[in-house]
């Protein structure tokens, strides 16, 4: 609803699709956004929904504004984007605020889909589920709750912060500058180094 208020307070046109958003209104604005000469050129969706039937195939950027603790929902909601038809260069960002839970949640997330990559048995990933449940669930959520919040509460104003200014920002999203420094060698990536690259 933040980011609703935002775009429209910018007047920027865009569609949201949420979980109250009917079928026939979901796929007419699926259609909308794919368009060639499309006039809404920001699609707001839930990583849950968004990972459900959802075919972007004309997106180019993904921002990642709430991370979830389920690391493969967030991978299925990636890949919408790589569909078949897909043939911009995706570039994907993941919005953190330092110091918080967030940070936390993004580490656990990396660390799980880690860790179920790895753990190629079905026996194996039975276990961890079955760990994951029963374990010290209750105290990790309390940990990832206040981590941070001392920081928060204690801080004080540091004028040496970098302040994002509209340069800065584009300089971030220069998509000729990420897709042409990439190195010749960067295929060689190990399969975990593109899994926490997912999540940088």
């Amino acid at each position: 609803n933040i980011l609703e208020d935002y775009l429209y307070l910018r007047k920027v046109k865009y569609l949201r699709l949420d979980c109250d958003t009917p079928l026939t209104t979901r796929q007419f604005q699926i259609k909308e956004f794919n368009k060639e000469d499309s006039l809404f050129p920001i699609f707001l969706l839930s990583t849950k929904v968004g990972a459900l039937g959802v075919n972007l195939e004309k997106a180019d950027t993904m921002i990642m504004f709430d991370s979830d603790f389920n690391s493969h929902t967030e991978v299925q909601a990636l890949s919408k984007a790589h569909r078949i038809g897909q043939k911009n260069n995706v570039v994907v960002y993941r919005l953190v605020c330092q110091d918080t839970c967030e940070q936390k949640i993004v580490e656990v997330s990396a660390r799980k889909l880690t860790i179920s990559n790895i753990m190629s048995s079905k026996n194996a990933n039975d276990a961890l589920d079955v760990q994951h449940v029963n374990g010290a669930e209750l105290a990790e959520l309390k940990k990832i709750v206040n981590y941070g919040t001392g920081k928060i509460f204690n801080c004080k104003e540091n004028t040496n912060d970098q302040v994002l200014s509209p340069e800065n920002i584009d300089k971030l999203c220069n998509r000729a500058q990420i897709f042409g420094s990439q190195p010749e060698n960067e295929a060689k990536n190990t399969k975990c180094d593109k899994i926490f690259n997912v999540t940088k």
